[in-house]
């Protein structure tokens, strides 16, 4: 099931935050992570944005984070009154890849970006691809490639 996040949702998502962070090129940066920092984030995005949860039911039929998307509205920062969606994390536990979890969480995704933008409340969306992403065409699906990142530290 698919729903967007409630204040309720904060713990559990600072969690999968931290195994998002561990697992993409944030992963040095989780020793320093702050969880208070990470759950006024996540706040912030559930009130400004979007953050789409893939709940499973665990053993014991409580409910479980198996992925999210996270996204919000922001200025352009070339044309400031040009609003964009702009994705922010988009993970999928381990244990839950290989199912349509992260396909389902990105078409909900692209559902609220292309009805922002048929309502005029943004001009465009983007999704990134971080360097550990398994090759998926988003060209093919109406995006297209404006940039590679590169990061020296």
């Amino acid at each position: 099931m698919i729903r967007l996040a409630t204040r309720a949702d904060i713990a559990q998502i600072t969690q999968v935050l931290m195994e998002f962070m561990r697992e993409s090129t944030y992963s040095e940066y989780v020793e320093e992570a702050n969880p208070q920092y990470l759950n006024r984030l996540v706040f912030n995005v559930i009130y400004v944005g979007y953050i789409w949860l893939w709940l499973v039911k665990d053993e014991s039929g409580q409910e479980k984070i198996a992925g999210l998307l996270a996204a919000v509205r922001e200025p352009n920062v070339w044309q400031p009154k040009s609003i964009q969606l702009r994705e922010l994390a988009w993970y999928v536990r381990p244990e839950y890849r290989g199912l349509p979890t992260g396909g389902r969480l990105f078409v909900e995704y692209c559902r609220k970006g292309d009805e922002l933008m048929q309502a005029g409340q943004i001009r465009s969306y983007a999704i990134m691809k971080m360097a550990n992403t398994p090759a998926v065409d988003l060209e093919r699906r109406g995006f297209r490639l404006t940039e590679h990142v590169f990061l020296k530290e």
